[in-house]
């Protein structure tokens, strides 16, 4: 039992510790998420969840942040099935998406006292290229949220219209 104490107030007191990494100019960030796929086609069915890359890179410090600029691809699955008496239909969709992103990063260390957290807003435009052979524009917008869990590793949230209306992921400072 002395253990299991010791092991939660470690756990504790490292969860507790401020790390601070703000988006600055030349700073590179690549990440990796998962969320729910958006339904383009707008036909009911079944989809995976979006799977997502993403590298950026700190550009301009524009006010109190810094814009980055990179790239993102993502994929993702949906099947689709109609029945009636007669007949009996299935199809199924892997979309793949290749963007170019823009972000601009907020960072809270000086506002809020809080070093280990900045939110950013963005966008990201490309293609989306589906497996009948079609291709189509692809526009994203997003907004987003890191929380440093050590100097280079970070978790994040990211919301808005995108390859997924919703994202979680971690990314990685190198």
């Amino acid at each position: 039992m002395k253990k299991l104490y010791l092991l939660i107030i470690t756990a504790l007191t490292i969860s507790n510790v401020a790390f601070s990494q703000t988006m600055e100019k030349g700073t590179l960030m690549f990440g990796a998420g998962v969320g729910p796929s958006m339904n383009y086609l707008g036909l009911t069915g079944t989809s995976t969840p979006a799977i997502r890359l993403t590298g950026e890179k700190g550009m301009f410090e524009i006010g109190p942040g810094v814009l980055a600029l990179g790239g993102e691809i993502g994929m993702f699955n949906q099947t689709y099935k109609s029945s009636s008496y007669y007949y009996h239909y299935t199809a199924s969709f892997l979309s793949l998406i290749f963007a170019g992103r823009a972000a601009y990063y907020y960072n809270f260390e000086e506002l809020l006292k809080t070093p280990q957290f900045n939110a950013y807003a963005g966008s990201a435009l490309g293609i989306r290229i589906v497996t009948n052979d079609q291709a189509y524009p692809h526009f994203g917008a997003f907004v987003g949220a890191n929380w440093f869990l050590t100097k280079k590793f970070a978790g994040f949230v990211e919301a808005g219209y995108d390859m997924s209306w919703g994202t979680i992921g971690f990314n990685f400072i190198l």
